[in-house]
């Protein structure tokens, strides 16, 4: 089977539509239709860097991943941020709310040089984390900090 039977038609989000629109106003409709056939994500259209390493990673998967897989995950966690928007944050609930609020919004993809040394040295693919910043994730982050050292100290004495 071809990645090209094995890929199924996505139906754009929201987001991902008005990207599309975006794109096509600024690169023209027959660009941007070409880049969608090559199943490249939309956060990628028109960036040269960033469309030239999708291509380098397209080149790599094996024949039985779709060739618009990027695309897939991409619908998928934009559907998924916008339900856990909708519902209680995201992840367990055994990590602090503070936390699974931030990762109930959407994050930035990992720089493109940064995500690839990483998925070199792990053997692993990042195509699913997401960098959270800001004042709210900082927070976040101090209080699971502060967490750990509040039982790392419980442990020591």
């Amino acid at each position: 089977m071809s990645r090209e039977e094995l890929s199924r038609e996505v139906e754009p989000t929201e987001t991902q539509r008005a990207t599309l629109q975006r794109a096509a106003k600024q690169y023209g409709h027959a660009d941007t239709h070409q880049w969608a056939a090559e199943g490249m994500p939309t956060d990628a259209m028109g960036t040269p860097s960033e469309m030239a390493a999708f291509r380098e990673r397209q080149q790599t998967w094996p024949a039985e991943v779709p060739h618009d897989i990027e695309q897939q995950t991409e619908a998928s966690l934009h559907r998924n941020k916008a339900a856990h928007r909708d519902h209680e944050p995201a992840g367990e609930a055994s990590v602090p709310d503070s936390v699974r609020e931030v990762v109930s919004e959407p994050g930035q993809q990992l720089a493109s040089e940064i995500k690839a040394g990483l998925e070199g040295r792990l053997d692993a693919s990042l195509d699913h984390v997401q960098v959270h910043t800001g004042s709210t994730a900082q927070q976040a982050c101090e209080g699971v900090i502060n967490s750990c050292i509040n039982r790392c100290c419980d442990l020591v004495e």
